[in-house]
């Protein structure tokens, strides 16, 4: 059983501890060991992190340490030990970050060493076009006239131009010609012809995580070392946990449109087992659009490939930690991108579910904007599913590449963004051992005794105590959930360029997540299969705390038939749905009888119709469809799409079509989050811009509002508000990427000024 422990489990409010919050809600860092790692020196810093305030380190090994300390050699486990030993003395928890450098799940690369067959693999299509009448040779061992030396020929095909140009899937299996192992040999008839040959590629760099063997192998070479290296008796209380960085399903050029896919040695069996037919010879579809079971196939690929990866990594290393009373934390790959997600990281919320400690990762020196939402993305489906899952503590990697120059002003910037957003643990990348030579260009700065304001440190981690402490636990109050896409990603996906429908999730997701905040809307993502779990309780979808009145559907053309089920029975509840663009046309999973029409019954459009006319480009007057079903509402934003048309105020028209709003703020440069906590309805507002704002902030419901000092700990009431029969006004003024804690005690005729 894992140990109780304040950093992870949290701990009731109480006013009189804001003062001096316990030290288990202050920042987290990664201590870079890149050193000699010196018995004096590194029982020194751990000092010096425990004068600062710091609750905890993650043992990181980084560059510059294998020259002094080989990683996870017998030299590596006794500093491990050491370390253990003086931290419990001194009073700080050791975590442990799984890997040597990024990304995890290669032991410091040993496996592909020692295991080349565990190599991370992945799928390449490489095209010709033949005019026919014309013998083809082509020769998989070189790149003479084709990309194909190191490869190994994985399926070859052919079709007609005029048949693949009408989506006609009459294929011509090239495979009976495959010669001298690696070379197609065709006497191509008349044609011309687009032929198709699939190789299978290795990342020499990475593992294969979609082989369990591959996991199996990453926890005997890291994790069971340092179980036996300090012990297994309350190795819970040695190591209180092990975070894991960044492993994907595809490591190649992964930011590029390429013909490249994620694969595995064993990827056709993998299909088989999960989706019962034959991929092989329908890989073509993955990448072209050639009848119509081209969708279905493409989300059977990617679920499988999904699935496969959360069994194969994230199930094995949760079941381990859990079997040795230890935490599993870290983040995923690509979280701001939702097209990435669907070749690097699969299915995110199904990932997460196995983290103790929900954890996101935000690096450089900005924030979410109008120009960038994106950056918002990654930290709302971290906190959505840290509020579905119960993970009371939300993690963040942070501070990575802001820079030699870095203040405190930046880092406080992006924290309080960070933590409006639902984020309560700091996880600052990093402390580095050393900065010698080259070390100090390793993903600056430094964020230890290095830096000029290392005096000072104790006055931020004490800020950021505050606010962990009081914005960890308790209840997360947000009335709109936005629908996590990634079904329709799926069955859209084309890895060498986005089509349309991808192109427009991609433009619409990310926007509404920034706009969204701007209108202060708060929301969370839900996706599909949380749906699914989800309670009705009269017109509100609820799961743990979280109790959403209203939902929307980002430009979604495929859902399950478990999601169409729960949109029926919600808005005859009396639930309110928008959907964005586009309507769900097409059941990927489920068996869902008469589909469109139980869509169209629900928004008035019929959904195959709607994308044909997007897909065309054809002039739709941007506007807002209301359908009244009963108490229930349904709402469709027909035409290009919220973002295409930047019209923030239908979209505010929509959203309060739907939901009161809990609070009104009369700028959009301020967010906020809203937390009710042992009694206490706090309220975070943060400016994260560089100019000072002035803003009237209105609270639904009568409050006294009062004042929770982040910097110097003290609870003051407001003395100059306004409170009428339904709502409480008062002003405030926020300094560029100013922050203020305001808590609404219920108004009982305090005395103050209007």
């Amino acid at each position: 059983m894992i140990p109780h422990n304040k950093l992870t489990d949290g701990e009731p409010l109480a006013r009189e501890k804001f003062f001096s919050p316990a030290r288990e809600f202050g920042i987290m860092p990664f201590w870079f060991w890149n050193g000699e790692m010196d018995y004096a020196e590194m029982e020194y810093q751990l000092r010096e992190y425990h004068a600062k305030g710091i609750p905890a380190i993650y043992i990181h090994a980084r560059f510059g340490v294998n020259e002094h300390v080989p990683y996870i050699s017998e030299d590596w486990f006794d500093r491990v030990k050491f370390t253990i030993e003086k931290a419990q003395e001194i009073g700080l928890q050791v975590w442990v970050y799984d890997e040597y450098n990024w990304p995890s799940g290669t032991a410091g690369q040993s496996i592909m060493r020692d295991k080349p067959r565990l190599t991370n693999r992945y799928l390449e299509l490489v095209e010709d076009n033949i005019p026919g009448q014309y013998f083809t040779f082509m020769e998989g061992t070189d790149s003479r006239y084709h990309d194909l030396e190191q490869s190994e020929p994985v399926y070859a095909c052919a079709i007609l131009q005029k048949d693949l140009d009408a989506g006609n899937p009459a294929f011509i299996d090239l495979m009976p010609s495959l010669s001298f192992d690696k070379a197609i040999s065709w006497e191509a008839p008349p044609g011309p012809w687009k032929l198709f040959f699939f190789i299978e590629r290795q990342a020499s760099w990475y593992a294969d995580v979609l082989n369990e063997e591959t996991t199996r192998e990453f926890l005997a070479r890291t994790h069971e070392r340092y179980k036996a290296a300090v012990g297994s008796q309350h190795f819970g209380e040695k190591v209180r946990g092990f975070y894991t960085d960044e492993p994907a399903m595809h490591y190649f050029e992964i930011f590029k449109n390429n013909n490249t896919l994620p694969w595995s040695a064993q990827m056709f069996k993998i299909f088989r087992q999960r989706k019962g037919y034959d991929l092989k010879p329908l890989l073509p579809m993955l990448y072209y659009n050639v009848g119509p079971r081209t969708e279905q196939v493409r989300y059977d690929y990617f679920s499988a490939l999904s699935d496969q990866y959360e069994d194969a990594y994230y199930r094995q290393i949760s079941n381990w930690c859990h079997a040795n009373d230890t935490n599993f934390t870290g983040h995923l790959l690509c979280e701001e991108s939702i097209r990435l997600h669907a070749r690097t990281g699969g299915n995110l919320f199904h990932m997460l579910r196995h983290l103790d400690m929900t954890g996101v990762d935000h690096l450089y020196p900005r924030v979410g904007t109008r120009e960038m939402p994106s950056e918002h993305v990654a930290l709302k489906i971290a906190s959505s599913a840290a509020h579905q899952n119960g993970s009371t503590r939300l993690l963040c990697e942070s501070m990575g590449g802001l820079y030699w120059d870095c203040t405190m002003e930046r880092m406080k910037w992006v924290a309080d963004w960070e933590y409006v957003l639902g984020v309560n643990v700091l996880n600052p990348h990093g402390f580095h051992y050393s900065i010698e030579g080259s070390r100090k260009r390793d993903w600056p700065p430094s964020q230890f005794y290095h830096h000029t304001w290392w005096p000072e440190y104790a006055d931020f981690n004490t800020y950021m105590s505050r606010l962990g402490y009081t914005l960890s636990g308790g209840r997360h109050v947000a009335k709109l959930a936005v629908l996590y896409p990634i079904n329709t990603v799926w069955a859209t996906y084309t890895p060498q360029a986005p089509t349309p429908v991808g192109a427009l999730i991609e433009a619409e997701f990310p926007y509404l997540a920034d706009r969204l905040l701007r209108i202060h809307t708060d929301y969370d993502y839900l996706d599909e299969d949380v749906l699914a779990g989800c309670e009705l309780r009269g017109a509100k979808l609820c799961i743990r705390e979280e109790e959403y009145e209203a939902l929307v559907l980002p430009a979604m053309t495929h859902i399950k038939a478990s999601t169409l089920e729960v949109l029926e029975r919600f808005v005859a509840a009396g639930g309110k749905v928008l959907a964005d663009t586009l309507l769900p046309m097409q059941c990927v999973e489920g068996d869902a009888p008469d589909f469109e029409a139980r869509v169209e019954a629900l928004f008035g459009a019929r959904p195959g119709a709607v994308r044909e006319a997007y897909e065309r480009g054809e002039d739709v007057p941007f506007a807002l469809r209301q359908i009244n079903r009963g108490a229930g509402l349904c709402l469709f934003a027909q035409g290009r799409g919220f973002a295409a048309e930047g019209d923030l105020e239908t979209l505010r028209d929509a959203v309060l079509r739907m939901v009161e709003p809990e609070i009104a703020i009369d700028s959009e440069e301020i967010f906020y989050l809203h937390r009710v906590k042992d009694g206490e309805e706090l309220f975070f507002l943060v400016n994260p811009t560089d100019g000072a704002v002035d803003a009237k902030i209105t609270l639904c419901g009568r409050f006294a509002p009062e004042s929770w000092d982040l910097e110097n700990g003290g609870i003051t009431p407001l003395h100059l508000y306004k409170v009428d029969e339904k709502q409480t006004t008062f002003a405030m003024h926020f300094e560029p990427y100013g922050s203020a804690l305001i808590s609404a005690a219920p108004y009982t005729g305090q005395p103050h000024l209007e």
